[in-house]
């Protein structure tokens, strides 16, 4: 979902090009830390500060990271055919990057607690069989 939203539907408005496959690349680890981390968030039973500052910091660390590694390192200054130069950067000023980050937040997140209620559901009005 997240490379066909970014690499296929949407592209460089001054180029024409479409973003290459570090820009889909980006978004994928990106959806992968901050799912992991909401999984975390609902499965634990206890959030204290410490706990709720750990999770943050693991989320905004890797745009941060990102963005230092393909725009500011100097890496990207003397390759000018670097290919995931400002990959992050492409990757949020992407509309259709938005949609993928948040359906597939809310797909993924949102599973695990819809499955649990309708299994309530389920029994609580005797319509399982088991």
């Amino acid at each position: 979902m997240a490379f066909h939203a970014v690499c296929q539907w949407s592209g460089d408005a001054d180029e024409g090009r479409t973003e290459n496959m570090f820009v889909g690349g980006t978004l994928a680890l990106f959806l992968v830390v901050i799912i992991a981390n909401l999984k975390i968030v609902l499965f634990s039973y206890s959030h204290y500060w410490f706990s709720t500052l750990v999770l943050s910091v693991s989320v905004l660390i890797f745009p941060l990271w990102e963005i230092t590694i393909t725009s500011w390192m100097p890496v990207a200054v003397f390759l000018e055919n670097y290919e995931s130069r400002n990959a992050i950067a492409n990757m949020f000023a992407n509309p259709m990057a938005w949609f993928a980050l948040i359906f597939m937040i809310f797909t993924c997140v949102m599973h695990t607690p819809v499955k649990k209620l309708v299994e309530d559901y389920m029994k609580t009005f005797n319509l399982c069989t088991s």
